[in-house]
């Protein structure tokens, strides 16, 4: 008996489609993606690259060397000396007439001598006597005397214009300046001289006790020492009565031992200076030493309290630009009966 609706049929199933299996050898998305090497790949007859790098590279830098001792530092002085330049008309100058030709107009018949001293560069010979070569530096030792030179000195300020033009100077202060020791002084100023510029043009610049120091060393100073010039200012006498001072005296001084320590020596003093001088610098020392000599009227002691502070003549006689330092008086030759 056939039931409504037709005979009940089979149930539907997907279709089996018969395919191959293949392996997935991507991957996922998380897997290492580098190519993969196939260490034991088949010899391939073409040439290659060789990827076995050998034995580990060498450092080609040297190693670092010992460490040099550098030694110590050696101070340096200004490279180029002062250029000093004394002008005066030429002989040509003077053969022209006519000043708007550049020639030398003289009036009122004036006579003009002219400066054929040569050029400049080789050399400028002053009044004094000796050259100064313009090429050649200057080193300079200024010595204090007792007490000190406090900064308002004209030591002071010379050691300061020095320094600014970049010349070599010395300026100690000397070991128990109050309580001066002659033996002491006498060892820090062989020091000092040692330390001066033996290529230099070397200059001394003495005050008071300072003076009397040089003095007394300066028959026993050795040549290496000498300086080419010394300027003594206002040197104490024996009889000045400050006992700090008796110990530097007698000096023994006398032309001969100013001779052995520098090449021109030159005084210069007041005529009234009578704490440390009461007879006369000049007076005293003039005779025995034989030496040219500037008289100050009314300096006193050549100091502050007389109003030697900024002081451009001797800055002028250190560099060599002058000679005096005020009015000339001659050396007097050397008589007997002073002691210095």
């Amino acid at each position: 008996m056939a039931l409504a609706g037709g005979e009940a049929g089979a149930a539907q199933r997907d279709a089996l489609v018969e395919r191959d299996v293949v392996p997935d050898a991507r991957g996922l998305a998380d897997d290492d993606a580098h190519p993969v090497v196939d260490e034991q790949a088949l010899a391939h007859v073409r040439r290659r690259v060789d990827l076995d790098a050998g034995e580990r590279p060498r450092g080609a830098r040297d190693g670092a060397r010992q460490d040099r001792d550098p030694g110590a530092v050696q101070r340096v002085r200004d490279a180029m000396g002062q250029e000093r330049v004394h002008a005066g008309p030429g002989g040509e100058d003077l053969d022209r007439a006519d000043a708007s030709r550049g020639g030398v107009a003289c009036v009122g018949g004036g006579d003009v001598a002219a400066d054929l001293s040569g050029d400049a560069g080789q050399g400028a010979k002053a009044e004094h006597g000796y050259t100064v070569d313009p090429s050649v530096a200057l080193s300079a030792l200024i010595l204090h005397g007792w007490q000190g030179s406090g900064p308002e000195h004209w030591q002071t300020w010379l050691a300061d214009r020095l320094r600014a033009t970049g010349d070599h100077v010395r300026y100690p202060e000397l070991p128990d300046c109050d309580e001066p020791c002659p033996d002491r002084w006498g060892a820090a100023l062989r020091g000092e001289l040692a330390a001066l510029d033996p290529g230099a043009e070397r200059v001394a610049v003495c005050h008071s006790l300072g003076c009397v120091l040089w003095l007394r060393e300066a028959r026993t100073l050795d040549p290496e020492l000498r300086v080419d010039r010394c300027l003594l200012v206002a040197p104490p006498c024996p009889n000045a009565g400050v006992p700090e001072l008796e110990g530097f005296f007698p000096t023994g001084a006398d032309r001969e031992a100013v001779d052995v320590a520098a090449g021109v020596t030159r005084l210069v003093c007041s005529d009234d200076d009578p704490q440390y001088c009461p007879g006369g610098a000049a007076r005293h020392w003039v005779p025995p030493l034989g030496i040219e000599y500037d008289l100050l009227p009314g300096a006193g002691h050549i100091n502050p309290d007389a109003g030697f502070g900024p002081w451009p003549e001797v800055e002028a006689w250190v560099r060599g630009d002058r000679d005096a330092l005020g009015a000339v008086a001659q050396a007097e030759g050397a008589k007997n009966g002073v002691e210095t």
